[in-house]
């Protein structure tokens, strides 16, 4: 995906593991798919592969002099297990995918954004519009 240069969109499990879910604009997420295709460039698969799974993608990323800000925060927050709830609620309340089955909130937006209190699939769409309202002003331009 990466390597054919295109980035995931919202609702794409890969838009939160990737980091794009981290970035304030669709220009941030083009921005990071660009850091993504000097990396794929610059490194090995294995080294990709190995940086990822370490959580490293920061190290590669000042080792090719990126001077970029957000570029090096969002790398240093990849392959780590450890991401912002509202990265998930981003995925989710920005995904053009309205099948609940295939697009479904995770426990932590499920539980912690209040969306377990919607009834029926109307009631869900609502409350994801109002988030999508909101989102901007406490977390950033979407």
């Amino acid at each position: 995906m990466l390597l054919s240069q295109y980035h995931p969109s919202p609702g794409h499990e890969h838009y939160v593991t990737f980091g794009f879910a981290a970035c304030p604009t669709e220009e941030d997420e083009k921005r990071l798919a660009g850091a993504y295709q000097i990396l794929i460039h610059c490194f090995s698969f294995d080294e990709f592969v190995e940086a990822f799974k370490t959580a490293q993608f920061g190290r590669l990323c000042l080792s090719i002099g990126s001077k970029d800000c957000l570029v090096k925060k969002v790398l240093k927050e990849v392959g780590s297990i450890l991401r912002p709830y509202a990265y998930y609620l981003k995925n989710y309340i920005l995904s053009v995918v309205h099948d609940p089955l295939t697009v479904a909130p995770t426990n932590s937006v499920f539980v912690d954004y209040g969306f377990m209190n919607c009834q029926i699939e109307a009631d869900r769409e609502a409350f994801r519009a109002a988030h999508r309202a909101v989102y901007p002003r406490l977390y950033g331009a979407v």
